[in-house]
């Protein structure tokens, strides 16, 4: 079939009087020339016109040399066919027959050349098509450079001229008419429908798939196309009929039990309505308002702040401010800082000073006058009095003020309680004293700097110097860790030591990664909402990735280990493993996925080592739970679990099993598998007997023909009632029910060279299966055919779960979960990208920023992540040489230095990750690791015992100057005296050792350094938290301890997973405190955030990371 040819009819005579003569190379041979033949009057109908010009083609004909021309068969002069009219010439070459080429004339080509220049408006060229091409379309022309320039083909009719017909084409590029048809997506019933137009854009059929598979998302892409309602397939685009419906697959099986374009979702218009009316309560919805005055951006007055930047000689500054920033508060302060001028915090400086957190807060304070406060660290400014003296008395003898009589005035003007005073050694001046309160611990400033604090003692009443140390009959005693240890409590309490409970609490904000290296079956999507839902720890996270928020189930006192979902899309079911505390024991909790209510407790007691797998019958819409323990002999037991009742229980194999759950199509037939097997088991038990049912094998399912794998890794289930397993082996195993309800192998697929770990099965009929990092899409109606294969990144872990992320998956688009923590989305079409990210393997050290809502986490897999706490994302990732197993910053520099399991520290940029130096300091394992406060020094503690101290130039250069050698095992803690001179150190058999650094020496008497303040509070055991210590339970043991940096609060984590939230001091006996279980496992590190807000915790079998709000109690 050929393209008709395309002429232009116009009514100008002028233009139309052309004759066709003679080229240059038709004189050179000798050629008669043509007749001339001129258009005196203008064409009035296409078939008058058509007759004129292949008159003068017929005429060029007739003078050719014979032998060169060869006419076609049914040419015949004189008769009406087009094919005589259109002057075809066929030309042969000397060997091979080629194609025929026709003859076009200079005219010919110069209309061609005039239709390619119009401007898309109504044209007057008709286009010539035949009956046949009338409900397709003409087909494109050759897709070459000079395509304009060649002659348009057209059918040979069998009636001439009567078999053509023409119209009047709008000619707008990229713009052409055709065929509007609409698809489906193969077995969604909710999918709306794309309608596309088959035009000449499309050139052939394989365009038309590429295109759908970009325009309709699918497991595998577009392969197939099926008419609706017969399911015929389409091979060509020829096949499409206007205004029918169609369906795509990736599949060669058409799902015809679909009721196609029935959605219940509309579209959503939001186009101005143009015909219809609209009501006068809407009117003003379509028009434009004008700003009134008090509306209107412009003439807004600025806010002057006046604010003293304390970080530069307490020079007042004007800040002007607009009322009406798009800038956050802290935004703005970073705004008005500069780099030797930085202001992170605002005060008021009027007494109490009170912080400035808002703008609200800002506008307020500046109705009532007054100047604020600008510093570079985020606490109170220690109080500076002015350098004035006071007017000495008509009765003095001398003008000067005594030193007593100073102080006198000095509380009376700040109205404190004597015991709640606290006196530096020495007064800098006479004129200048610091006088903080006992509450007012604020972090220490760098060296240097005027608003340093000193080491702070309590001070007598009657303002004496403080008496030497007391010797050791005031000592304290008290058994930890089933050994007498003896303590000094400072000269004078502190009375906010009080053993109270603390005013605040701690809430869960966000939680870090995902459990995907020891579980599989931890990922599900909840319909009713579409979050993604799996558990970390003790919590169910329900994450919302649209809106980037998370809900969070915590109604486990142990970590979980097993999900599902009931049949009815709502309710969920969880496993946990079993505690150390008989009242932590494993159970089930049935829950409500929407308003996190818990409905049913089932099974405390019942669960011997915790529960591995849970499974909801579907034939009987969820009336029947199995659960599978993690007993020796792996007890498979039936509930009823709306009575809580066991109707059945038996035992299942003694080696490993991580799977049990229920046939879909048949309640009475349960899976198991693990390792070297899959059992099938029948179940008997009649509700209407008031007796136990039993469960029993099938011996004659399960029996592999071939190799038997060494564990069986996952399971899928087909629509046919097959069953389908994945292996060690990278086998695909199908599994088919005969009559006699058997469970046989009937097809062996070698489909991944790793074991096979994952298996989805989606609505289509598309097999999913993971290994390692590869995806691979199988097509269950072509006998498992493989079709498709992706490949993960290999730093995200292997593949352990692919979860569909919309109802049935036909759109193709997939959750992946790793087993390094991490979960991607994504297709098979489009790259994976991460959605959920963790540490990995091993997390050993975690830092918060000191400036910065941020923390740095490192582990045994060599990763160093920072991560943001406002965004809770990764901001950037490095790997180093050594895997890392503690972490430090330096506050001034903002430097971070890692110890390593092989002796060696690592110190990075902490601004973007970028590697600074590395330093060999021997062979040992860093167990911990400090700066001093001066920021001059750096201490390490090691596996052997070794303490070493480095010193740090300002160029980054560190060279070791001290050893200190006094603990005979591994230093787990380390903690710097705020003057940066001492040492106190803890190792693993909690023996504490106090150091003079300057003079490397040990101090032998604690009693002497009883009174010292100690820049940071790492040391698990110490006087000031002994009462922590006396509530946990028999056995029980501190791993790690924060400290707040406003000295107020303090936290602990033990070896049970528990986190116990006290106020410091906390050395009263049983003091109270709040407490929360995230962990089943050791709790690895906690710390607070640089403004004490929130809390990050790390811990349990998975190290996972959690943040916390530091909330107040009331608001709980």
């Amino acid at each position: 079939m050929v393209q008709p040819r395309i002429h232009r009819i116009t009514n100008n005579p002028n233009r139309l009087k052309k004759s066709f003569r003679s080229s240059d190379s038709d004189k050179a041979s000798n050629v008669t020339p043509t007749t001339d033949i001129t258009f005196e009057q203008s064409t009035v109908t296409v078939e008058s016109w058509l007759q004129n010009s292949v008159r003068a083609e017929t005429a060029n004909l007739a003078v050719q040399p014979k032998g060169r021309t060869k006419y076609p068969k049914n040419y015949r002069p004189g008769s009406n066919n087009i094919a005589n009219r259109a002057g075809y010439q066929y030309r042969y070459l000397s060997k091979a027959k080629k194609n025929p080429k026709p003859i076009v004339s200079t005219m010919t080509r110069k209309m061609g050349k005039r239709r390619s220049m119009l401007n898309g408006s109504q044209s007057e060229i008709p286009v010539l098509y035949s009956d046949e091409d009338y409900d397709v379309f003409p087909l494109p022309r050759p897709l070459t450079d000079t395509a304009r320039d060649r002659a348009i083909y057209t059918v040979y009719g069998s009636e001439g001229i009567r078999d053509l017909r023409y119209r009047a084409e709008h000619v707008k590029f990229g713009r052409t008419k055709g065929q509007l048809v609409k698809f489906y997506r193969n077995g969604d019933q909710h999918f709306k429908g794309a309608e596309l137009v088959i035009n000449r854009d499309i050139r052939n059929f394989e365009t038309l798939l590429s295109l759908l598979t970009d325009k309709i998302p699918t497991p595998s892409g577009v392969r197939y196309i099926f008419e609706l309602p017969e399911g015929r397939k389409i091979t060509s685009l020829r096949e499409f009929r206007p205004g029918r419906a169609y369906v795509v697959s990736g599949l060669k099986h058409l799902n015809k039990g679909v009721s196609y374009g029935e959605s219940l979702e509309k579209y959503w218009s939001n186009q101005r309505p143009s015909a219809s009316r609209v009501r006068k309560n809407e009117l003003e919805l379509f028009q434009r308002k004008d700003l009134s005055p008090k509306e209107s951006t412009s003439g807004v007055t600025p806010l002057i702040v006046p604010i003293i930047n304390y970080s530069h000689d307490k020079k007042l500054e004007r800040i002007l401010l607009n009322p009406h920033t798009t800038q956050t508060f802290e935004e703005w302060l970073y705004d008005i800082s500069t780099g030797d001028r930085p202001i992170r915090c605002l005060f008021t400086d009027s007494q109490p000073h009170t912080r400035i957190q808002s703008f609200s807060q800002l506008f307020k304070e500046l109705k009532n006058g007054g100047n604020f406060i600008g510093t570079a660290e985020d606490y109170l400014p220690v109080q500076q009095y002015p350098n004035k003296r006071e007017a000495p008395s008509s009765n003095s003898s001398s003008d000067s003020i005594s030193e007593k009589s100073r102080k006198k005035k000095l509380l009376k003007h700040n109205d404190f309680e004597l015991s709640q005073i606290h006196e530096l050694n020495s007064f800098e001046s006479s004129d200048s004293v610091s006088l903080p309160s006992s509450r007012q611990f604020e972090p220490e400033e760098d060296p240097g700097n005027q608003y340093q604090n000193k080491a702070p003692l309590v001070m007598p009443n009657e303002f004496k110097k403080a008496p030497p140390p007391q010797p050791p009959n005031n000592s304290v005693q008290i058994d930890i860790a089933g050994r007498l240890r003896e303590f000094y409590p400072p000269t004078d309490r502190d009375p906010y030591d009080d053993g109270r409970r603390p005013d605040k609490m701690l809430k869960i904000d966000w939680v870090y990664g995902y459990r995907g290296k020891d579980t599989r079956y931890n990922l599900v999507v909840l319909p009713k909402t579409g979050e993604m839902m799996y558990f970390v720890a003790s919590v169910v996270v329900l994450y919302d990735k649209d809106q980037g928020v998370q809900r969070h189930y915590t109604g486990h006192n142990e970590e979980i280990t097993c999900m599902t979902l009931h049949p009815n899309e709502y309710l969920v079911a969880t496993g946990q493993m079993q505690g150390k505390a008989a009242e932590n024991g494993a159970h089930i909790r049935i829950w409500h996925g929407i308003s996190l209510s818990t409905y049913s407790v089932i099974g405390i007691g019942a669960f011997l080592g915790g529960v591995i797998s849970i499974g909801f019958s579907m034939q009987s819409s969820g009336n029947f739970m199995c659960a599978l323990d993690n007993s020796n002999k792996h007890i498979l037991s039936v509930w009823e679990w709306q009575t809580e009742r066991i109707i059945a229980r038996t035992t299942t194999s003694m080696e490993p099993v991580i799977y049990g759950n229920f046939f879909p199509e048949d309640d009475t037939i349960l899976i198991t598998f693990g390792g070297q097997h899959i059992y099938f088991w029948k179940l008997f038990y009649d509700p209407a007997k008031n007796k136990d049912g039993r469960i029993l094998r099938d011996r004659n399912s399960g029996i592999f023909q071939d190799e038997v794998a060494k564990f069986v890794c996952c399971i899928a289930f087909t629509s046919t009632a097959d069953v389908i397993t994945g292996d060690t082996n990278g086998n695909l195993l199908l599994w088919a029910r005969d009559e006699s309800d058997a469970f046989t192998c009937k097809l062996r697929r070698s489909a991944h060279k790793a074991p096979v770990t994952a298996l989805c099965m989606l609505e289509d009929g598309t097999l999913l299966s993971g290994s390692g990092f590869e995806i691979k899409a199988w097509d269950s109606s072509s006998n498992y055919i493989e079709i498709k294969t992706r490949v993960i990144p290999d730093v995200a872990g292997d593949i352990q779960k692919i979860v569909p992320q919309n109802y049935g998956g036909t759109d193709g688009k997939l959750f992946i979960g790793t087993s390094k923590g991490c979960i991607l989305e994504g297709s098979l079409q489009y790259k994976f990208k991460y959605l959920v990210q963790s540490q990995g393997e091993g997390l050993t050290g975690l830092v918060s920023h000191p400036q910065e809502p941020t923390f740095v986490t490192c582990g045994l897999d060599q990763l160093v992540i920072k991560w943001s706490q406002s965004k809770h994302d990764v901001i950037w990732k490095v790997q180093v040489e050594k895997p890392c197993t503690c972490i430090t910053i330096e506050k001034r520099t903002q430097m971070l230095v890692l110890g390593t399991t092989e002796g060696r520290f690592i110190v990075l940029n902490s601004y973007n990750g970028m590697h600074v130096a590395s330093v060999q300091s021997g062979t040992q394992q860093i167990e911990c690791i400090e700066f001093s406060p001066d920021g001059i020094h750096l201490a390490l503690g090691c596996n052997d015992g070794l303490i070493s101290v480095y010193s740090v130039s300002e160029d980054t250069q560190f060279r070791k100057v001290k050893s200190l050698r006094g603990h005979s095992c591994a230093v787990q803690n380390l903690d710097w005296s705020s003057d940066s001179l001492y040492l106190q150190s803890v190792d693993e058999d909690l023996n504490v050792c106090f150091w003079d650094v300057g003079n490397a020496q040990q101090i032998k008497q604690a009693y002497v350094l009883r009174d010292m303040d100690w820049h940071t509070h790492n040391n698990t055991i110490a006087y000031n938290i002994l009462g922590t210590w006396t509530v946990l339970e028999n056995g029980g043991q501190v791993n790690t301890v924060s400290r707040s940096n406003f000295r107020d609060l303090v936290l602990t984590g033990d070896d049970l997973g528990r986190i116990r939230l006290f106020k410091y001091p906390a050395s009263r006996l049983k003091a109270e405190h709040v407490s929360v279980k995230p962990y089943s496992g050791d709790m690895v590190a906690l710390t607070f955030s640089f403004d004490d807000t929130t809390v990050i915790s790390c811990g349990g079998i998975d190290t996972s990371l959690i943040q916390w709000n530091v909330m107040d109690a009331s608001s709980g």
